[in-house]
């Protein structure tokens, strides 16, 4: 009994690390910007763009960070802030707003994300 509620916590730990890893999918990113700032097809032309860039960005780091997950994160946090602001750069003033709007949103869904997970454990 107690080995089948070990392997449970260990696939679900495993299960939950694979997801926190991914992030956001950069298509789905792409089409939830579109549909929450209305983006014209050339702003989300560069927005792809932007995001693309970054994705690979994220890819090299994981390669360089060589485990080290609290230089990992640190890293991750620069990126995605510089990431935001090119992506306010193509954005219009009322844009921009819906944009802040939405990065509050993500950072309050992390903050719940990260508080579950401590529970959980």
């Amino acid at each position: 009994m107690k080995s089948s509620h070990f392997y449970f916590i260990l696939i679900l730990f495993s299960f939950t690390t694979i997801i926190a890893q991914r992030g956001i999918d950069p298509k789905e990113q792409l089409k939830e910007l579109n549909d929450k700032l209305s983006l014209t097809e050339e702003q989300s032309i560069k927005i792809e763009l932007i995001i693309n860039e970054s994705v690979s960005q994220i890819s090299d780091m994981r390669t360089a960070a060589n485990g080290d997950r609290k230089m990992m994160m640190i890293k991750l946090r620069i990126l995605r802030d510089e990431t935001n602001k090119k992506i306010e750069v193509v954005l219009t003033d009322d844009q921009k707003i819906k944009f802040k709007e939405l990065l509050k949103e993500r950072a309050e869904r992390r903050q719940n994300n990260m508080g579950q997970r401590r529970n959980n454990f």
